[in-house]
C-alpha cells in the first residue's frame, strides 16, 4: 500500500483527522480491490475521524482523485484495470492531481 499526501498535509493516517480545512474532517481516498483490506482499512480510518472514499480499481481511483481532491490517498499497487504504479504516474502528470506527493 502506498500513501500520497497533499503538499499542505503531511499526516499519516493514524493522526487525528479533524484538523482539516475549515474544521472539516479530512478525506482519504482508499484505492483497494481486496474487499477484506478495504473493509478493515476504511473502518480504522473512520474511527480515527477520516471521511473515506473508495475505488476498487486504478482507473476509478484516478477519476475520484481528480474530482474529490482528497487529503490522502492510500493505494494498493496491484490493482485491476490500471495498476497502482501506472495510476501513481498518471496522478503525478495530471494538472488536477500533480501536487499530490508521495509521503515517506
Amino acid at each position: 500500500m502506498s500513501q500520497f499526501a497533499g503538499p499542505r498535509h503531511h499526516y499519516a493516517a493514524g493522526h487525528c483527522a479533524r484538523t482539516a480545512r475549515n474544521g472539516e474532517m479530512r478525506r482519504v481516498l482508499l484505492i483497494e480491490d481486496n474487499e477484506m483490506n478495504r473493509d478493515m482499512l476504511s473502518r480504522r480510518l473512520r474511527r480515527r475521524g477520516w471521511t473515506t472514499e473508495i475505488a476498487t480499481d486504478g482507473r476509478r481511483g484516478i477519476e475520484l482523485a481528480a474530482s474529490l481532491k482528497p487529503d490522502l490517498i492510500l493505494m494498493d499497487m496491484s490493482l485491476p484495470v490500471v495498476d497502482g504504479w501506472e495510476a501513481a504516474g498518471i496522478l503525478k502528470r495530471q494538472a488536477e492531481t500533480r501536487d499530490i506527493r508521495s509521503s515517506r
